[in-house]
């Protein structure tokens, strides 16, 4: 067994391990990692923004042809509703469940 002073050390050394982590994805020193007031979240860049932007439409003009054929596809084939429904109701089912629990 951890005694206390042994597990505040291990959660202190976690903490850090998850800020350098953080820091080092974007890629900044820890200090000046930019924060909105408001959320709290990274905030990214104009330029950045415009890249990750034509990234996404370059994604999406690239996957066309697959998303409009499997789309034909879809449209021949016959509706399979009960697959869809039975899994959503017990999930739902289950939630209540635990709801109920408390």
């Amino acid at each position: 067994m951890l005694s206390d002073k042994s597990r505040q050390t291990t959660f202190n050394l976690s903490q850090q391990a998850m800020s350098y982590c953080l820091a080092r994805f974007v890629r900044m020193p820890h200090s000046k990692v930019p924060h909105s007031q408001q959320s709290g979240h990274i905030m990214l860049s104009t330029w950045e923004n415009l890249i990750l932007g034509a990234l996404a439409l370059l994604l999406l003009f690239w996957m066309q042809p697959g998303i409009k054929a499997a789309i034909a596809r879809s449209k021949q084939t016959p509706s399979d509703w009960p697959s869809v429904i039975v899994p959503l109701l017990m999930v739902v089912m289950f939630v209540l469940f635990l709801i109920a629990m408390v």
